[in-house]
């Protein structure tokens, strides 16, 4: 009988592939070249590979080029190959959300002290509004109404659109609410003739620039 002894090495724990920790992450339009290990949570070996499962051909290694990647989703695999055949694979989403267009703001032409204010915005398929002004004002509506506007009311109005939790470039009106004329009416017998003279007051108007309608009630 011949006695054998056989030797045998056992790999420590340190052989063992750890691909990281799964991440999903979502962005509002391309955010440049994106390094997919920092995608990842935990802690990982760096010496895998990466592996695009969808199909936008932008991934050199670990770096994904989104300049160039249409919005939707792109999926990411990260291996790892240790001893003995061990696989760890961990998985990077990446959703791209289009940036919605930004809108036309505008205003009724002539709003005067007293009259409604009407904002409008022009239609963003798909997308929600946004509203903030002077005096506190906002609004979800696409195109709000403030009933009885006064001075308090003028200044720059913005308004965006929301569309998958991406926000438009906003866009702005100016708007001015004129003050209504205060007058009054002084009766006068100029030649023999009977003379109505609008005279203006608390310097509400400018007598030499304005117009007027007369009539007779």
């Amino acid at each position: 009988c011949v006695d054998t002894i056989l030797e045998f090495t056992i790999p420590n724990n340190t052989d063992i592939p750890n691909a990281g920790i799964d991440g999903t992450i979502s962005y509002c339009g391309s955010q440049g070249n994106l390094d997919l290990f920092t995608l990842l949570s935990g802690t990982f070996d760096t010496d895998g590979v990466w592996e695009e499962i969808s199909s936008s051909g932008l991934l050199s290694g670990s770096s994904w080029n989104s300049n160039a990647a249409a919005p939707g989703s792109y999926q990411f695999k990260y291996k790892v190959t240790g001893s003995c055949s061990l696989v760890d694979e961990s998985f990077v989403n990446i959703t791209l959300n289009e940036i919605p267009q930004s809108p036309i703001a505008s205003v009724n032409a002539v709003v005067c002290d007293n009259q409604d204010l009407e904002l409008f915005a022009t239609t963003i398929s798909g997308a929600s509004y946004q509203w903030t002004g002077p005096n506190g004002f906002s609004s979800s509506l696409q195109n709000p109404v403030i009933i009885a506007a006064s001075n308090v009311n003028s200044g720059i109005y913005t308004v965006k659109t929301l569309l998958n939790s991406c926000e438009s470039i906003p866009a702005s009106v100016e708007v001015v609410i004129s003050q209504l004329p205060q007058f009054t009416i002084d009766l006068e017998c100029i030649n023999n003739v009977a003379t109505l003279t609008a005279t203006t007051l608390n310097n509400s108007f400018d007598a030499s620039t304005s117009t007027y309608n007369w009539s007779n009630s």
